[in-house]
């Protein structure tokens, strides 16, 4: 145990991992950014990451971000962005009329109020070739990749073709996309899934992806999917291993039997409730990865 010389205690269990030593070197380029009751825009941080230049006036009603820069939508619908100009990202589209806005790690996307999307930024994380058209209802993102639902339940895609920017499933019925770091997951009126993107990720290809349906709900690690059934058993896919930990191979197993309400999840495991067990709080099972503890 450790005082810093900023009067915050820091624990660690081993000699430093590479997981704290990127912490360490993120907590540089943290930018932060606060709203005021009446609109009012208030930066901080690394001015070339979005901590300086903010918009000036009054009327933003709510702040969205990618790695290193800020976009702010007002009440009419009118979008401004600062931070690092690399790749457009601070390049907002013109006009009024935006609903919403969704950030991939390099790119953002705007939803307008026909349903119509733009995008800017980095090409290959988002940032061009939105879909054509009006009726889109929601978009979602992971880190390098966006895809969106239409109205008659299709969706479309945009980005790194690697990571789910490309060949989405064709089709309609489709009622929510869920991704990861590098793929997506979407389920169907009929509680069918399917996934696209990296493929060792859970998407394009991947082993174990559920062929059968009653479905309810997907959720996501960093790079794995597990999908809860209207019984309450559960099944995963994907990549369950920490890349920061020595411990290769050793994520304990999905749990088999039924009645789970809901899992949870952090970046490398999944946990469960189930209320039916015998325990006066419900049981909770765990599918996990070891990790060092990295408290900073």
């Amino acid at each position: 145990m450790a005082q810093s010389r900023h009067g915050v205690t820091q624990f660690w269990r081993r000699k430093r991992t590479r997981w704290q030593w990127l912490y360490q070197d993120l907590f540089k380029y943290i930018c932060l950014c606060r709203l005021t009751h009446d609109g009012l825009i208030k930066a901080w941080g690394d001015p070339t990451r979005g901590g300086a230049n903010a918009p000036d006036g009054s009327g933003y009603t709510k702040i969205y971000s990618t790695v290193d820069t800020f976009a702010a939508l007002k009440a009419d619908g009118s979008i401004k962005a600062w931070g690092s100009p690399v790749s457009g990202v601070t390049s907002a589209p013109a006009g009024n009329d935006y609903t919403k806005i969704y950030s991939s790690e390099y790119a953002f996307a705007a939803l307008k109020a026909d349903g119509s999307i733009k995008v800017w930024g980095e090409a290959n994380a988002g940032g061009a070739n939105a879909p054509d058209g009006t009726g889109y209802t929601d978009i979602y993102s992971n880190t390098y990749a966006f895809a969106a639902l239409k109205l008659m339940d299709q969706s479309r895609h945009g980005g790194d073709s690697d990571s789910g920017g490309a060949n989405a499933p064709d089709g309609s019925g489709y009622t929510k996309i869920y991704s990861n770091a590098f793929a997506f997951a979407v389920l169907t009126h009929d509680g069918s899934i399917k996934a696209w993107g990296n493929s060792k990720s859970g998407g394009t290809n991947a082993p174990d992806v559920p062929t059968d349906k009653g479905y309810i709900k997907i959720y996501s690690t960093y790079r794995a999917f597990a999908a809860l059934k209207a019984d309450g058993s559960i099944r995963t896919w994907g990549d369950l291993e920490n890349s920061w930990s020595n411990l290769k191979g050793e994520h304990t197993s999905t749990p088999t039997d039924k009645g789970y309400i809901e899992i949870y999840s952090n970046a490398y495991a999944f946990t469960a409730v189930n209320p039916m067990v015998q325990s006066g709080h419900g049981v909770i099972q765990v599918m996990e990865v070891h990790m060092p503890l990295v408290i900073i």
